[in-house]
């Protein structure tokens, strides 16, 4: 007898594509349900999940398709009757989820605020203290721009909102995506903020997850927008203290550093 594991109710884990870990489409039953593979390891392994038309409740089936397609039709006649369904991805693509970042959940907590450990040895700038009022951005950022300004750790140029030119986190983020980038610039959940660059074109920025910016990992970007790494565990100040450590070997997407040394030049000092 086969059976069912049924989930808490919750938000759906899976993304629905067909890619390792996420779920393939294959029909829809009564009452908006929709039924999906589990890609998992060998096809001929792969599980059967059923979800509610939300998605927020699912079970999930420890046979195969006609192994439920018996069960159904076993039991008494106004049990729910399974049909399959051509244009299912309709489906699929209206459950996707409505950001990005919904995909890549924070695994072990909120970012890491290490601000000062970071900077312990920075020499002060004497910044003024800024007006933040209608920026939502991470407090250790934030925090990082009112003592020190906008410059360069190691060889990432960090850019602020109150910055004109080269320095400018407006100018920064007024660039274009490539449409086949997943990529979307802008301060709306789902999107992404430019904080730094590198000389060779790389990005660093927050993916906008929430309406909590300290709840923000940092997204590293490759120079077309197509690539992109997001541990979804690293602040602003975090990865900076992983990217400048001796004990870290830390690289962007096997990118070889400029220069990982824990220094820091204001925008002034620059060229």
């Amino acid at each position: 007898m086969r059976h069912w594991r049924l989930s808490e109710p919750g938000r759906f884990p899976y993304p629905i594509y067909p890619e390792e870990d996420g779920v393939l489409p294959v029909a829809r039953g009564a009452g908006n349900a929709f039924i999906f593979w589990r890609v998992v390891g060998p096809a001929a392994t792969w599980r059967l999940i059923v979800t509610d038309e939300e998605f927020t409740q699912w079970s999930e089936f420890d046979g195969g398709l006609l192994d439920l397609l018996h069960q159904v039709t076993s039991v008494h006649s106004d049990s729910p009757k399974f049909v399959s369904m051509d244009s299912l991805d309709i489906a699929a693509r209206a459950a996707v989820p409505a950001s990005l970042w919904d995909q890549y959940p924070l695994q072990y907590g909120p970012p890491r605020d290490v601000l000062d450990e970071l900077t312990e040895d920075f020499a002060p700038t004497g910044a003024n203290k800024h007006d933040w009022t209608g920026l939502q951005l991470p407090s250790d950022y934030r925090r990082f721009i009112d003592r020190f300004g906008p410059g360069r750790v190691a060889d990432i140029e960090i850019v602020s909102p109150f910055a004109p030119g080269r320095w400018s986190m407006a100018a920064l983020n007024d660039r274009p995506v490539p449409t086949d980038s997943k990529l979307v610039l802008g301060d709306h959940i789902g999107g992404l903020i430019l904080w730094g660059s590198t000389p060779d074109g790389w990005f660093c920025a927050w993916a906008v997850s929430s309406n909590d910016p300290d709840l923000w990992g940092v997204v590293i970007v490759s120079p077309d927008f197509i690539q992109f790494e997001y541990p979804g565990t690293e602040s602003f100040s975090s990865l900076l203290l992983e990217y400048t450590s001796t004990a870290v070997m830390y690289s962007f997407l096997g990118r070889e550093p400029f220069d990982r040394s824990r220094t820091w030049q204001t925008a002034s000092e620059l060229p």
